[in-house]
């Protein structure tokens, strides 16, 4: 998951709360754009929010905060190519014999 959708879904997460408390403030448009655009790229790219439905609006901010707090939090982000390469280069040290002493 890209950084700025992570940090735009936790500014917003005062609708997450109010939605598992039964109901759905009025949101502005573009609120439910962001919505609706971060939806399509990780859950269903063919969704269609219809802004006027109350239910609808319910359901899709459910299933984005289910999805979204399930995600790890601590992996690297896909898009930061170093700590890929630092979390897939550091491998265990290997147990051995110890290095003979000279003397």
């Amino acid at each position: 998951m890209e950084i700025e959708h992570q940090n735009w879904l936790e500014a917003n997460i005062e609708n997450w709360e109010t939605a598992k408390n039964g109901f759905i403030r009025n949101l502005e448009l573009d609120v439910l754009k962001m919505y609706e655009h971060i939806y399509r790229l990780y859950l269903d790219k063919n969704f269609v929010l219809t802004v006027w439905c109350g239910a609808c609006k319910m359901d899709m901010i459910t299933r984005l905060y289910t999805w979204y707090e399930q995600q790890p939090k601590s992996l690297p982000i896909e898009n930061n190519e170093e700590a890929i390469i630092t979390f897939i280069v550091e491998e265990p040290k290997k147990r051995g014999r110890k290095p003979k002493s000279n003397g």
